[in-house]
């Protein structure tokens, strides 16, 4: 019920994103024909919203790793 509810302000969020960019283009002149309809501007958002997930690098979890330095070669062994 609550996955309904997060799709649900996803949805509505959007749509009013939508809104807002429509009467943006209307204000600054570009022609209706130009304007995305709802369902472009969704699948656009969508979109850029997977190629910005790609682009960041996903960090190692856990204890990071130490450098890796020239192992030294054994010298001679002393008695004890």
């Amino acid at each position: 019920m609550a996955q309904m509810g997060i799709f649900w302000a996803i949805h509505v969020s959007l749509t009013n994103s939508w809104l807002k960019y429509k009467d943006d283009c209307l204000q600054n002149g570009i022609a209706t024909r130009d304007v995305m309809d709802l369902m472009e501007f969704m699948l656009s958002v969508s979109e850029s919203s997977i190629k910005l997930e790609k682009l960041y690098i996903k960090r190692k979890r856990g204890r990071p790793e130490a450098q890796r330095t020239a192992k030294k070669e054994p010298g001679p062994s002393g008695s004890v």
